[in-house]
This record gives structure tokens, C-alpha cells and sequence, in this order.
């Protein structure tokens, strides 16, 4: 799903140094499941929603790739309005694997792709509380621009079982 373009990258931010790649993310196909309302435990129900659905078609392989998107910044939009995606990155899937969607909260959409600073970091809300508030100032005091696309959480097969996950910051290409 990707390619890669720099290696790793080591920022010193006060006492937390920071390491991170800069990847291009493709445009994907993915099947989404969207919550409506605070960011908070209702992301991860959303989240399980989808990962049992897909289990239940054998979607939710080893190669397999998670997604969590929160659309809206909770700075600038009300709580009751922000929009929380939980996304399954479609390969290979056809239509018989994937099923019928109208019976579903699920829906077809589009990954937009693009350049990111992608973090690995614990799989636990400290770990990912811990580079959400870091990666951002870390970012712009390095003099890397960011662009208004949503800030990714990404989950893949590979990183869960080594207790892994990583947050995927849009980059502006200089």
C-alpha cells in the first residue's frame, strides 16, 4: 500500500525525541463505517463494528489494513458534529466477498492518499495520546508543513501483534 520515500527522520522535541518515516499513501478503495458525535469510546465501538463484519467475510487478514480517520478537528467543530471513520482498505475483494451493503451501517468510499509522517507507536491510549499531542508541534518546529487532510491512525496485521499502531500526519511535499 505503499511507497516509501525517506528513511527515518529524528526530531528532538524538549525531552521526547521523536522518529518517523515520510511515506506516500495511494489512493485505496475502502469500506467505512462512519460515527457521528464526541470523539472518545464510541470510535473504538465503531471500530469493532467493522473489524467483526469483515472478520465474518475473511476480510480481516494478516495483510489487511485498519484505518481510523477522525474528519473534524474538535477545535473548530461542535462535539455533537465530528465524524469518526473506521475504514477497511479493499484489495483484492470483488463484490461477493463484500456483500450486500444496504443492509449495513458500511459504506463504499475513497482513501484520498498522499504524503504523511507516519509514527509508530505503542498500541495503548497512553502511546497513542502520547504522539497525537507530540507529533504535531514536533512537526512544525522542524519546518514540516501540514496540509488540511485528516490525521490517519493506521492498523495493519503485521504491527498489531508486536502491540504496535501508527498515526499518519498529512505532510505538504515541498
Amino acid at each position: 500500500m505503499l511507497d516509501f520515500i525517506c528513511g527515518a527522520v529524528r526530531l528532538q522535541k524538549g525531552r521526547i525525541e521523536m522518529t518517523f518515516t515520510i511515506e506516500h499513501m495511494p489512493t485505496a478503495r475502502m469500506i467505512f463505517a462512519r460515527k457521528t458525535g464526541p470523539y472518545g469510546p464510541g470510535n473504538q465501538e465503531t471500530m469493532e463494528y467493522l473489524k467483526a463484519w469483515a472478520r465474518r467475510r475473511n476480510l480481516l487478514r494478516e495483510s489487511a489494513t485498519l484505518l481510523g480517520i477522525a474528519q473534524d478537528n474538535p477545535q473548530h467543530t461542535p462535539p455533537e458534529q465530528c465524524r469518526y471513520d473506521a475504514c477497511l482498505i479493499i484489495r483484492e475483494a470483488g463484490a461477493s466477498e463484500i456483500g450486500d451493503l444496504q443492509d449495513t451501517s458500511l459504506r463504499l468510499g475513497e482513501f484520498p492518499g498522499g504524503t504523511y509522517a507516519v509514527f509508530k507507536t505503542a498500541h495503548t491510549p497512553q502511546g497513542v495520546n502520547e504522539v497525537w499531542s507530540s507529533a504535531f508541534p514536533a512537526l512544525l518546529e522542524a519546518g514540516i508543513r501540514l496540509d488540511e487532510r485528516p490525521t490517519v491512525e493506521r492498523y495493519t496485521g503485521s504491527l498489531l501483534p508486536e502491540g504496535l499502531c501508527e498515526l499518519c500526519v498529512p505532510i505538504r511535499q515541498s
